[in-house]
């Protein structure tokens, strides 16, 4: 993962805390969720070859890290807003 992510996002912590409680997200949380379930049935299934698996293991983890990349992304903008915070507070104290 990048560690700059003012650089790389247009978007403010506080608008990623929006979207995570909006309804957008919680219906496409919900399609994710179905995607996995039919994931999971995949790797339960006797009729899948070893290719197959791994296929449905890699897709197991992209659905996971896609319904956790805006609660990622807003903890590391947040993250990021704590340290330039306590840089000013610091240049302020030695300023001071």
């Amino acid at each position: 993962m990048k560690e700059e992510y003012e650089e790389d996002f247009s978007s403010t912590a506080g608008q990623f805390e929006e979207f995570l409680n909006s309804t957008v997200w919680i219906d496409i949380k919900s399609e994710l969720s179905v995607w996995l379930e039919g994931v999971r049935d995949g790797l339960e299934s006797t009729d899948s070859d070893e290719k197959e698996l791994y296929r449905n293991q890699g897709r197991a983890q992209g659905i996971r890290y896609l319904l956790s990349l805006p609660e990622t992304i807003r903890d590391q903008l947040v993250a990021l807003q704590e340290q330039a915070q306590n840089k000013e507070e610091e240049e302020e104290t030695i300023d001071g």
